[in-house]
């Protein structure tokens, strides 16, 4: 019933419906979701929890995993583990991992959820910054900096009082290396701290 409120009425009435259970002494059967990062970097710690609602606790859990690899082989589903939360390294041959948990309730209930993690080549940086040249500087400095992937990039120059005094981008980029130069006459002359969101 939840669920098909969730499905078709945006769960508007999910409350209710669980107040009219309580109520009438029936219990919500169990179901679960998982969290956890959909971009991990082969040999990070990376950790997956097991979400559970409704059914009665204590909850049971029951973990399998499926590693695909880069030559498109896969392991088959296997066992990973009993508890709320789990956590592996992984090797830097795969590709991505799905992972399945089933959790049961005290009354026998069951849900069953899946998640698909994706393995990053790298772990390298996403962005570089480097510090301006020259640094002090008298009217000019050149920035340099470079994305690993698109995104939106908010480079600004804030004086040694910490006030911020200019912004040289505030816009989407493309992945790639940049160079800004920072002309300071006339506002000031002497170190500057880049800052950037990107």
């Amino acid at each position: 019933m939840i669920t098909a409120d969730q499905d078709n009425y945006g769960g508007n009435h999910v409350n209710l419906i669980r107040s009219v259970f309580a109520w009438k002494g029936i219990t919500e059967p169990p179901s679960v979701t998982i969290s956890g990062p959909q971009y991990v970097y082969p040999g990070s710690y990376p950790t997956w929890t097991a979400n559970p609602s409704g059914g009665t606790s204590p909850y049971q859990y029951y973990w399998q995993e499926n590693d695909h690899y880069r030559d498109g082989l896969t392991s088959g589903w296997q066992y990973f583990g009993n508890q709320q939360s789990e956590s592996r390294t992984y090797e830097s041959d795969i590709e991505r991992v799905e992972l399945q948990v089933t959790v049961t309730d005290a009354s026998s209930g069951q849900a069953t959820a899946t998640f698909t993690s994706h393995f990053e080549q790298s772990n390298a940086p996403v962005t570089t910054l480097t510090d301006p040249t020259p640094n002090p500087f008298n009217p000019t400095t050149v920035l340099n900096y470079s994305l690993a992937k698109p995104a939106h990039v908010k480079l600004m120059i804030y004086n040694i009082l910490g006030q911020q005094v200019a912004t040289l981008v505030d816009a989407n980029q493309t992945a790639g290396k940049y160079r800004k130069t920072f002309d300071a006459f006339p506002r000031f002359a002497g170190p500057a701290e880049p800052t950037w969101n990107g």
